[in-house]
């Protein structure tokens, strides 16, 4: 009842492979999220001695678990054992915290052919209560591939990525050789992704901005009618009759007002940097200046506004698209996750009802498009860049 899936196959040593994977899993859970469940049972030292560890994520409504055990340090007793503990203490928490559906992932690693043998606990999916899906995949280190069972899924919260990922590392001897070394790298890692980057793109535009708003200013003043058709603002008229489609992109980098200005130097500080950062200057600037064209676009379709200008929509397309890479890439950037990014649109669209100086419909437009552009623009090779590094 046993089938194979999400095959890869190269060679490679049996116990060295086995513990370096078992560490790399328990530090990549922690990239996608997952936290570390401790109940007193397994050890925190990613050592030979340690047989099992579990993660959890909460989703929404659902909780995901990953049980991860070291089927070479086990029989077949034991491991029923340690499965069917960890599954009533996962049940135990959903049931605390009102889950909707809890999803439990046994992953069990074994280095060799005899171990792979051995852990074939013969299951398929079902429930062990009304919320609980049980899924149960054997992970091959010497032959790199998971072995699935028949009727079981073959991706569950990005794992599967995750575990190909560590058949291919060249470099697993890095990882933290225990649960608070593990934490602590992921801590060093959150604190360097914005720390240590690079953010030239947000910093031109932010400049940009700066230095048209102060010539604004000693031409006449930025709110001055005149002064803003001058430096390129959107208008019908402008656009449509008289086809000057460049001010599609001038009118990104126009401000009325100072707390205008403020604004929205404050959101590019908080959403670009962040993307940029996480999928380099070019894609960062392909999905700005499309969500600004496209909230212009929106902006002089569906409102009645004489003129506007700002860069809002391009903003709420940064945003859009951060939204869309943290349900695609299934984790945070910068710190900021899929509930904390729902948060962030679902307050500025609101808000943008309440004033009829608020061009809305640049801010819906612009976070659409940069929405779509997070799942239609595909990384190169079709892998997410890492802490900014593909430019």
């Amino acid at each position: 009842m046993w089938q194979t899936g999400l095959t890869r196959y190269h060679k490679n040593t049996g116990m060295d492979m086995e513990i370096e994977f078992y560490r790399g899993l328990c530090e990549k859970l922690l990239q996608r999220e997952f936290k570390i469940l401790k109940d007193g049972k397994s050890k925190d030292e990613l050592d030979e001695e340690n047989i099992f560890y579990t993660m959890i994520k909460q989703m929404g409504a659902s909780v995901c678990v990953a049980l991860a055990v070291r089927a070479e340090k086990t029989d077949k007793e034991k491991l029923r054992e340690i499965i069917d503990g960890q599954t009533k203490l996962a049940e135990k928490i959903a049931e605390n915290i009102s889950a909707n559906q809890l999803i439990m992932l046994d992953i069990i690693i074994c280095p060799n052919k005899e171990c792979v043998e051995k852990a074939r606990i013969e299951n398929e999916i079902y429930a062990r209560s009304e919320r609980t899906i049980e899924a149960r995949w054997i992970v091959d280190t010497e032959e790199k591939k998971i072995i699935v069972g028949e009727g079981q899924p073959t991706k569950i919260s990005g794992i599967e990525k995750i575990i190909n990922e560590l058949f291919d590392d060249k470099e697993s001897s890095r990882y933290a050789r225990s649960m608070d070394e593990a934490v602590q790298k992921r801590a060093e890692e959150d604190i360097s992704e914005m720390s240590g980057g690079d953010f030239m793109l947000t910093n031109i535009i932010f400049v940009i901005n700066l230095i048209v708003f102060a010539l604004m200013e000693l031409d006449g003043g930025s709110e001055n009618y005149s002064t803003l058709i001058s430096y390129g603002a959107l208008s019908r008229e402008k656009v449509f009759e008289e086809h000057e489609y460049m001010r599609l992109i001038t009118s990104m980098f126009i401000h009325i007002g100072f707390l205008h200005l403020a604004h929205n130097t404050l959101a590019l500080y908080i959403f670009s940097k962040r993307l940029e950062q996480y999928k380099g200057k070019i894609l960062t600037a392909l999905i700005y200046l499309m969500s600004g064209i496209s909230g212009g676009i929106a902006e002089l379709l569906f409102s009645d506004a004489g003129v506007c200008a700002g860069a809002s929509g391009a903003i709420f397309g940064i945003e859009g698209a951060m939204l869309g890479y943290c349900i695609r890439d299934k984790r945070s950037i910068g710190g900021l996750n899929i509930y904390i990014m729902i948060i962030f649109v679902f307050m500025g669209i609101s808000l943008g009802f309440l004033d009829e100086n608020v061009g809305n419909a640049a801010h819906i437009g612009g976070f659409i498009c940069g929405f779509a552009l997070s799942f239609i623009m595909r990384d190169k090779n079709g892998k997410r860049y890492i802490q900014g590094n593909g430019n």
